[in-house]
């Protein structure tokens, strides 16, 4: 309902409301947020992290959690837009909490909201994506999240070289993520951001591992 009633500015529920809903997502922090409380698995008809979240109980309270940041933000800051922060302190360290809980989902809508997150706090966001280690026990979830929406700029390309690193020698359930990955690599060399002279080009690793696989792909793009 609090996702259902923020997403969209023309069908949501009055402002007034706001903090009503506010309250209701900061209560609920009990054992229904704990990680051997989880719900739905790869193994229940979902192959991927991105259908997870968008299905189990922990991501529908994690995107409500995004949708009313959003919406409280638009509202608040809509004759300033240029404001760096815009998101609400509480709601912003209930995120902070469900990502040092590792929560899957957490992680999951960290990347496929990362615009959104931008907009909100972006110096928030870039703290979060770099205390990621490619070998983080929710990594996975991250990684797939972000190349699900697959939005580039140079700048998160550089930071994310090492999780494109390692993504390359990952196997992805859907194609969809092998796709994005592929669409990744090849803006960034076409941009100047891969040297096919220095050690640990990542687009002569795309090419080598992925063998012939990622050509029609790259001359696609």
């Amino acid at each position: 309902l609090i996702e259902a009633g923020t997403k969209d500015d023309n069908n949501t529920f009055d402002e007034k409301y706001n903090e009503t809903a506010k309250n209701i997502i900061l209560s609920l922090d009990m054992p229904f947020l704990k990680p051997e409380k989880r719900v739905l698995k790869s193994d229940e008809g979902f192959s991927d992290s991105v259908h997870i979240a968008l299905n189990s109980p922990y991501g529908k309270l994690v995107e409500a959690l995004i949708m009313l940041s959003l919406r409280k933000a638009r509202i608040k800051y809509d004759k300033k837009p240029d404001e760096v922060r815009k998101w609400d302190k509480d709601l912003k360290e209930k995120y902070t909490e469900l990502l040092d809980k590792n929560i899957n989902e957490a992680y999951t809508f960290l990347g496929y909201y990362m615009r959104q997150f931008n907009y909100l706090d972006s110096d928030w966001r870039k703290e979060q994506f770099e205390k990621i280690d490619p070998e983080h026990s929710c990594w996975i979830e991250f990684i797939e999240g972000y190349l699900y929406v697959s939005s580039f700029s140079d700048e998160t390309y550089k930071s994310m070289r090492k999780h494109y690193k390692k993504a390359i020698d990952t196997d992805f359930n859907i194609k969809r993520m092998e796709e994005s990955l592929i669409s990744h690599i090849a803006i960034g060399y076409l941009r100047g951001l891969e040297n096919l002279d220095e050690k640990g080009n990542l687009f002569i690793k795309l090419i080598e591992t992925k063998s012939f696989e990622p050509i029609p792909n790259i001359i696609d793009r």
